[in-house]
């Protein structure tokens, strides 16, 4: 007598999937590789809800969930231990599920265009995380956790409702590029000097004074944007930024009107930066 349990194909679970939502899943929403569901697009399909059958999809390296109505999410999505990149612009959300553990493979996440008021702290319990999107979203708060984020190399913070940011900010060791535009961050954590790898920094649109001193011992960044912020002046450390390609300071008043009129503000290469730099 055979006792060994049936196995369900991945076929037969969108099935299941596509009563539960009462929708016709086909085309090109999905994609399969070898018979195995890899990629699925469930985007402005104005859902409001996401049955827990979503989690049974052992090999989806993919979802979209981008433009609809989700309030929450089940639990059962942290099952998906194949997850690679997780879409979920543009919904209701308020926080994430608070079963991460499964998540071994995910390493991308567009929370961007969502309700959170604070980055939730499960996200910080998947260290596989190398990109994260949080634009547009009413976030006052980063927890201390985020530190934990040892693989992070890209996060877009714009358009939040950012005061400041943690400490633990510096323990980001491979982060590389970070977009925190339309803020209201007044200064960075002195742990800022610990991002050794950090190349591209926007912080336009905030209300900083100075050009932070830590900032001049990022001896690899190359892209600093300052656009519209309330900077006047510019320290002499920041000859120290040899590879620095694109200085933006357009909308500032750290310079002659004369010269702010010839130069407009922004350097777009290397040698247009050295240039501005070494007149300082």
């Amino acid at each position: 007598m055979n006792t060994m349990a049936k196995t369900v194909s991945d076929y037969q679970i969108l099935t299941r999937l596509e009563r539960a939502l009462d929708l016709y899943i086909q085309g090109n929403r999905v994609e399969y590789e070898n018979g195995k569901l890899v990629y699925l697009d469930l985007s402005s399909l104005l859902l409001t809800s996401l049955p827990a059958i979503i989690g049974e999809f052992k090999n989806l390296r993919s979802l979209d969930l981008s433009y609809n109505r989700l309030h929450s999410l089940p639990e059962e999505l942290g099952n998906l231990s194949s997850l690679e990149f997780l879409n979920l612009r543009h919904n209701q959300l308020e926080t994430f599920i608070e079963n991460t553990e499964g998540l071994n493979a995910l390493e991308e996440i567009d929370f961007s265009e969502n309700k959170m008021t604070s980055i939730p702290l499960p996200i910080c319990r998947i260290p596989s995380i190398k990109r994260l999107h949080f634009d547009n979203n009413p976030i006052e708060y980063i927890p201390q956790e985020f530190g934990k984020l040892k693989n992070l190399y890209r996060i877009y913070l714009n358009r939040c409702k950012l005061t400041s940011l943690p400490t633990t900010f510096g323990d980001l060791e491979n982060l590389e590029e970070l977009y925190i535009a339309q803020n209201h961050i007044q200064s960075v954590p002195q742990s800022f000097v610990n991002l050794k790898k950090l190349s591209v920094l926007d912080l336009s649109e905030n209300p900083i004074l100075y050009i932070p001193t830590e900032l001049t011992n990022l001896f690899v960044l190359e892209e600093l944007k300052l656009r519209k912020t309330m900077i006047r002046e510019i320290p002499p450390h920041i000859k120290n930024l040899k590879q620095l390609r694109q200085l933006d300071l357009t909308g500032t008043l750290i310079m002659p009107v004369q010269h702010r009129q010839l130069w407009g503000g922004f350097a777009g290469n290397h040698q247009e930066v050295q240039q501005f730099l070494t007149a300082f």
